[in-house]
């Protein structure tokens, strides 16, 4: 039998079949053959025993009669010789008869009462030749030997009788025994006939089973259902390597599908990322040219040229040369950063460029302040022109009704690995109803009525950082307003 659970090839089942179905149906043949074979041969054997016994008796009446004859006739050199001729077939067919019955008790003690009547028939017989003339004895001896061949039939009769008792019992025995292992050898094959009979149907079942789930995988695959499990390696070999075959294939299948999956998904984040730099973009070309139209606007010219005029009369040129430098700091940033992320130094540098010229235009009505904690400001990347809208816009409307002590202060800490920066005023500050309003109005809306830079400055901190909420307003109308700013320091930045 084939050992299951080990890979085994179909064609070597199919021909292990055959092979095995033509031995065993040898087996049978040849059991058969032999068994016949054996049979006819002890039967042969008792005929054959038959028939020497048979011709035992007819040589010992032969015998007998050559020997009367012997005494009855004056050819007596003829019959002579045929007596001793006989007697030596005699001694051929006891020696046969012998070695077909040493194994029987019983015509064994026939055949030993044989061989010595014989042996007292060869010595009396013997006695008879030599003499020449018939006297008493001589008459006396020829009937002891008529006797004594008597005496011999009879035995030879008593030894055919039990010979044949024991050849017949021992065919009998033998054919016994022949169909008792006949049976338990048809039994046995009978036996492995079964057991290669339920091999196959277990074989063929496990087949079955197997195309079965083979059907299944394949018309869940095309219904679109790539995420099946994989098949399991099967017994045979020829569906072991289909079952690779098909695993194979599916997860190639499956494979590039995740792969044009990740191409299509990194395409949409390219196109949501282009999108994101194009609103970018646009939020830092309106950011400054909002500051452009602010800084060039006629009124806020008028007054740098004037406040530039003024110093030129009464401080000397430092001053008018801080001034232009402050100046052209504030427009050449606003050009050159329209792509790119700043530190935050650079964006406080321009906020001092900025709070410079504000603190020359209005001297003693407002001051300015920034403090800085132990932070490398280097290391924190942001959004150009942030701070500066914010700080204009703290200018512009909390201090448009306040004549004097008007105080800006910038402070930026650090806590936890985010950098806060907290912009605050002591103006007017912001009404509730307004204050709700300043980032939930549409552009369109808020056109003329809200700070579209506070707007801007939010949405480009969120494009930035990826985050909402980065920007935060805290005002109490009549108080003044503090805007907050969260930069994550370690936080992935949008390019």
């Amino acid at each position: 039998m084939l050992i299951r659970n080990k890979k085994f090839s179909m064609k070597y089942v199919l021909l292990y079949i055959v092979l095995s179905m033509t031995i065993i149906g040898g087996i049978a043949i040849g059991l058969n053959q032999y068994i016949s074979r054996r049979l006819n041969f002890e039967l042969n054997e008792i005929i054959n025993l038959n028939i020497e016994l048979t011709n035992l008796k007819t040589y010992l009446n032969k015998n007998s009669s050559q020997v009367s004859n012997y005494f009855n006739r004056n050819d007596n050199e003829d019959y002579f010789i045929k007596y001793y001729n006989n007697r030596e077939s005699i001694i051929s067919i006891t020696e046969y008869i012998y070695d077909n019955i040493n194994r029987d008790e019983n015509s064994c003690m026939y055949y030993r009462i044989m061989e010595n009547l014989l042996i007292y028939e060869e010595e009396l017989t013997d006695s008879l030749f030599r003499v020449r003339s018939v006297d008493v004895q001589t008459y006396g001896n020829q009937q002891e030997l008529k006797k004594l061949y008597t005496f011999l039939d009879q035995t030879a009769n008593n030894l055919t009788e039990a010979c044949i008792k024991y050849q017949v019992s021992r065919y009998e025995n033998i054919n016994l025994l022949y169909k008792k292992v006949e049976r338990n050898v048809y039994i046995f094959l009978l036996v492995i006939v079964l057991l290669n009979f339920l091999y196959i149907v277990t074989m063929i079942k496990d087949i079955v089973l197997n195309l079965n789930d083979f059907s299944k995988s394949a018309a869940q695959l095309a219904l679109g259902n790539w995420y099946i499990a994989d098949i399991e390696p099967q017994n045979s070999i020829e569906l072991d390597l289909f079952a690779t075959a098909f695993n194979k294939m599916k997860n190639n299948i499956l494979d590039y599908m995740s792969e044009l999956e990740s191409k299509s998904q990194l395409e949409i984040e390219l196109m949501e990322q282009k999108l994101k730099n194009a609103q970018m973009t646009q939020l830092v070309k309106e950011s400054q040219l909002s500051n452009l139209q602010s800084q060039m606007n006629p009124h806020f010219l008028f007054n740098t040229l004037n406040i530039i005029s003024r110093t030129a009369m009464f401080d000397g040129n430092e001053t008018i040369v801080k001034l232009m430098q402050s100046m052209s700091k504030i427009l050449r940033y606003n050009v050159v950063n329209i792509h790119n992320l700043v530190s935050l130094r650079e964006e406080l540098d321009i906020v001092q460029a900025y709070l410079y010229i504000q603190e020359t235009r209005f001297q003693d009505q407002m001051s300015f302040d920034i403090k800085v904690e132990n932070i490398n400001l280097d290391e924190i990347n942001m959004p150009p022109m942030v701070l500066q809208p914010i700080v204009e816009n703290s200018i512009k409307h909390g201090f448009k009704n306040k004549e004097e002590g008007g105080i800006i202060n910038v402070r930026i800490i650090e806590s936890k690995g985010i950098v806060s920066i907290y912009v605050e005023d002591n103006g007017e500050g912001i009404s509730s109803e307004k204050l709700k309003k300043i980032f939930n109005e549409s552009d369109e809306e808020c056109k003329e009525k809200c700070n579209v830079g506070l707007k801007n400055v939010k949405k480009r901190l969120e494009l930035s950082f990826g985050q909402n909420g980065l920007l935060k307003i805290e005002s109490v109308y009549g108080y003044g307003t503090t805007v907050i700013i969260t930069i994550p320091k370690g936080g992935k930045v949008s390019d």
